[in-house]
């Protein structure tokens, strides 16, 4: 593999979305690891002023962030998978046959002879909704 064009590696939307969700991600990495030291530190009757802002900015900042990270990072990113790469999307959703109002899996077991999920827990038509923002969309598989 060899880069034809590093402006294009640059300036790809794909890799723009990718970047920013993968920092928010580090961000509430980072912030939950602050508010479990501050919390320590208050549990512990030691560093009592730096516990406090450790633990507000920690549980603030994980907020923020854990927002950020599906709203819009997250959203853009699976928006574009399901239409530039509909199967990928249908696989990562556990959605084995397309249809119009598909439900999201939260939890099932899926059973690849009978392609379908096993003890499904499922959202009604939310799949279509998140991916196409119509609650009767086809996703397709």
């Amino acid at each position: 593999m060899q880069l034809s064009s590093f402006w294009e590696l640059v300036l790809n939307p794909w890799a723009w979305w990718q970047y920013a969700h993968n920092m928010s991600g580090a961000v509430i990495t980072g912030a939950f690891v602050m508010a479990s030291v501050g919390a320590f530190y208050l549990l512990w009757g030691k560093f009592q002023e730096h516990g406090r802002i450790f633990l507000k900015v920690g549980v603030v900042a994980g907020l923020i962030f854990s927002v950020l990270q599906l709203f819009p990072t997250g959203d853009a990113q699976g928006r574009m998978v399901a239409t530039n790469q509909p199967v990928t999307m249908a696989a990562m959703e556990a959605l084995f046959v397309g249809q119009p109002g598909a439900p999201l899996v939260l939890v099932g077991q899926p059973n690849v002879e009978t392609r379908k999920i096993d003890n499904p827990l499922e959202v009604p038509q939310a799949l279509s909704f998140l991916t196409y923002r119509r609650w009767e969309a086809e996703v397709r598989a």
